[in-house]
């Protein structure tokens, strides 16, 4: 369960902000979506920034890390929960 206070969907994220992820779920696509999220970089605590948002309730393009783009179908993304960075937190960075 979420906590809208220091939590967010990866699906509500806005476009340019980097957040960590919290957890992962397989849902009802089961172990092999988190397998194939833990293969692209998505697992606790990588930084994650939504790069697009298709319209029309397209895929999100989604950076992992410094280096790696992924598309990701809204239901999955739906999946991945983030963390909201501490306002005082050195790691907190809009532009990494």
């Amino acid at each position: 369960m979420t906590d809208p206070e220091n939590e967010t969907r990866l699906t509500s994220a806005c476009v340019g902000v980097t957040r960590s992820v919290k957890t992962v779920s397989g849902g009802s696509f089961g172990e092999g979506l988190i397998t194939r999220f833990r293969a692209f970089g998505v697992a606790p605590l990588r930084k994650l920034r939504v790069l697009r948002k298709g319209w029309l309730g397209g895929p999100l393009v989604v950076r992992v890390g410094k280096t790696t783009n992924i598309a990701v179908r809204r239901s999955e993304a739906e999946l991945v929960v983030l963390q909201h960075h501490d306002e005082g937190d050195p790691n907190r960075s809009e532009s990494t």
